[in-house]
Formats: structure tokens, C-alpha cells, sequence
């Protein structure tokens, strides 16, 4: 019996040991997990914290070589922090309660037609990104059109 009590211990020391981080960054387009929007779309993030109430760094990553990971050819065009459940001025948490996710819902989104990637990285230095292109819009709602006047205007001296 205190044998199979003590491999029994032993193998609970064996079991991985997992701690919380963050884990996930999606995107949501039109309401849909998605990484690829027209401009125009409503356009959303949303990631999990290691801990309610965290505050995360989230860099925003021209991707200029498309090549969906943050490396030497990219450039960092922003950072923004972020604590959970803070809405604040500027981008924050869109559901205003600390639950261990933060959502930001921007609506309709207008960035140049580009590859682009997110890091968000914890409190606890765990990260997470993920990479989205938009696509530019190919019939704009709008248009002007019109004609030039010309008028001369004679100056007396």
C-alpha cells in the first residue's frame, strides 16, 4: 500500500505543470474569425491575459516583406497598452469589465491595403501575435467628380 501510495505521488510530480499566459490573438471581420479584410470592414481583436486585470503591450507591425512573422524587414508603426476592462481614451477594452480577455471593437477600418502583424506581449512577458491583411477597397461608396472653372484676374499697378 505504501508503495502504490508513493508512485502514485510520484507520478503527480511527473505531470506537467501549466501556468496561465497569454495564449491567443484573433481577429474578427464582419463578425467572423478571419485575417484578411476589406477596408471598410468592421474590424476586431481580441486576446487572453495571464491574469485578470492585466495590462499587455500590443505592437502593431507593418508587414512589408508578407511574410506573416515579426522579423528584420517590418517595421513597429505603434505600440498601445491595454488594461483589462479599462476603455479609457484611444482604444480599450470594449467589454469595460475585467474578465481576463480584452476585445476591441474599431468598426469600420480604414488602414492602407497592407500586410500587417500584432504582438501582444502579458505582464508576464508571455506573448502572443497574429498577422492580418487588408485589401484595398474596389468600389469606394463615393466619388468626385466635377469640373474646373477658371477665372483670370487682371491686376492694376
Amino acid at each position: 500500500m505504501k508503495k502504490s501510495l508513493m508512485l502514485f505521488m510520484i507520478g503527480l510530480l511527473m505531470l506537467p505543470v501549466t501556468t496561465k499566459a497569454t495564449t491567443h490573438l484573433w481577429f474578427w471581420i464582419n463578425g467572423q474569425n478571419a485575417n484578411t479584410l476589406t477596408q471598410g470592414d468592421n474590424f476586431a481583436w481580441e486576446l487572453d491575459l495571464a491574469a485578470v486585470g492585466n495590462t499587455v503591450a500590443v505592437e502593431i507591425y507593418l508587414d512589408l516583406n508578407a511574410s506573416r512573422t515579426i522579423d528584420s524587414g517590418d517595421y513597429l508603426l505603434d505600440t498601445i497598452n491595454l488594461m483589462d476592462g479599462e476603455q479609457g481614451e484611444g482604444p480599450g477594452d470594449s467589454s469595460a469589465v475585467p474578465d481576463g480577455l480584452i476585445y476591441l471593437e474599431f468598426g469600420p477600418f480604414g488602414f492602407a491595403a497592407q500586410n500587417y502583424i500584432l504582438r501582444a506581449t502579458d505582464e508576464d512577458e508571455s506573448t502572443a501575435s497574429n498577422w492580418f491583411e487588408i485589401i484595398a477597397m474596389s468600389d469606394p461608396p463615393a466619388t468626385v467628380s466635377g469640373y474646373q472653372r477658371t477665372f483670370r484676374a487682371t491686376y492694376l499697378y
